[in-house]
């Protein structure tokens, strides 16, 4: 079942933080090697939720869960773009991966921002991630550039700039 958050309140914490566990791990990694590793993970994980809380209060960005029995499966961050939007920080569940749940999820965003008016929806992804190029290309996405211009501004040449457009009539 797809879902779209604009508030952090309305996610079940517990569940989407057990999607991230490893980007949780890498900024204990990061930030808090010096403590214990409980002190490290409980601190990581709460940077996590302020992380995930004021992207939430950004105007226009959301967070999408597909879910299957009340379990969270697949999860993803979107947020204003150009003239779309950016579809980041695309997360399956390790025992759920391989088995379409993110495809379905995409599917589903790219549904949801079509019936709102939406023409495009961007993806940068890591050119070294060639696994996530290929599922976003089978989901419609095109190549449209070799770097990425990031939100803040900044370009990286470390990711391709993909577009789905979102208004196409085959879709």
């Amino acid at each position: 079942m797809f879902q779209a958050f604009k508030s952090i309140s309305c996610i079940d914490f517990r569940m989407y933080k057990t999607l991230y566990r490893q980007r949780i791990e890498e900024l204990r990694l990061q930030n808090y090697r010096q403590l214990n590793y409980a002190e490290g993970v409980l601190s990581s994980e709460e940077d996590f939720w302020y992380d995930t809380d004021a992207f939430l209060k950004l105007g226009d960005s959301f967070v999408c869960i597909w879910s299957v029995e009340g379990k969270y499966i697949s999860a993803l961050r979107v947020e204003g773009y150009k003239d779309g939007y950016l579809l980041t920080n695309l997360e399956t569940d390790p025992d759920y991966r391989n088995k379409g749940y993110a495809s379905l999820l995409i599917d589903a965003l790219k549904d949801y921002l079509a019936s709102c008016g939406c023409k495009f929806l961007y993806a940068h992804i890591a050119k070294r991630n060639r696994l996530s190029l290929m599922v976003h290309q089978k989901l419609g996405f095109q190549s449209i550039s070799e770097v990425a211009t990031l939100v803040d501004g900044t370009v990286s040449s470390n990711f391709y700039t993909l577009r789905a457009d979102l208004q196409k009539n085959d879709r």
